[in-house]
């Protein structure tokens, strides 16, 4: 490999992309590796936040590789961060028509390209398309999620959140996602129940109860009510729980707890 390549891409992992790009402009023309050497300049100019001259130079390397799959998609990318829309959705359009339509990950690139875009619609579209082929793809799931939250589509949310549920067979950290959509929809009750569905050991244990503690806050602030007790005793989350719960169902807002007197003001 051409020592200036190797010299770049050393630069280049290390984060230090000013000098990678120093190291790959000195590639020469007639080197079988000068393309090679021009996308790394792009990415490092990516990274440098120089999408205008990223954009010259994806558009020379789409001129010359015009099915490409991946310099369509990051001119789409260059675009979006230029905020030019329009120019990035025709982009798109190209990537749209170049993309393998067998390959999971590609189609789920262009859905999260579309999501940048706010055009849910077709982040659900390319997200079933990788479903289509992987039913069991989380990160498919995962964005499909946020995108029918995006449009206030429950009945797609809670679909899609049992398909989670499902695929990631009682695995606290992976369920996070469908957590945190059924806080923000304010079903507690399903929060409490993939706390409570969730294999734990004694980590994800301790983790658990601090998403219950979550809930418990959640629910105070959104109902805007606080238990009170007439005596000072320990009252574990649970319990909290259960009397908040009770209080949202039923509206009882006063009883007895271990003996003493309760009251949800």
């Amino acid at each position: 490999m051409n020592e200036n390549i190797e010299q770049g891409k050393k630069e280049f992992d290390e984060k230090n992309y000013k000098d990678a790009m120093g190291h790959f402009k000195q590639v020469q023309k007639d080197d079988s590796e000068y393309e090679y050497a021009w996308v790394y300049i792009f990415l490092c100019l990516m990274k440098l936040r120089g999408y205008s001259d990223a954009l010259n130079i994806i558009n020379s390397l789409i001129s010359k590789n015009p099915y490409n799959e991946m310099f369509w998609h990051e001119k789409a990318r260059c675009h979006i961060f230029l905020k030019e829309n329009k120019k990035a959705e025709s982009a798109l359009a190209e990537l749209e028509r170049v993309v393998d339509g067998q390959d999971k990950d590609s189609l789920l690139n262009v859905a999260r390209l579309y999501s940048l875009l706010d055009d849910y619609d077709k982040v659900i579209e390319y997200c079933d398309k990788a479903l289509a082929i992987d039913g069991g793809f989380k990160a498919a799931l995962y964005e499909k999620a946020l995108a029918a939250s995006s449009l206030k589509d429950d009945e797609l949310v809670d679909s899609v959140s049992e398909d989670l549920i499902r695929v990631c067979d009682g695995d606290l950290f992976s369920l996070m996602p469908v957590f945190l959509l059924k806080l923000f929809s304010k079903k507690y009750e399903a929060c409490l129940e993939i706390v409570e569905g969730s294999e734990m050991d004694d980590v994800k244990k301790e983790f658990g109860e601090d998403l219950k503690i979550v809930i418990y806050n959640r629910m105070s602030d959104d109902l805007n009510a606080k238990i009170a007790l007439t005596q000072d005793i320990d009252l574990d989350v649970d319990e909290a729980l259960k009397l908040m719960f009770e209080f949202k169902n039923t509206g009882k807002d006063f009883g007895k707890i271990h003996g003493v007197h309760y009251f949800i003001l």
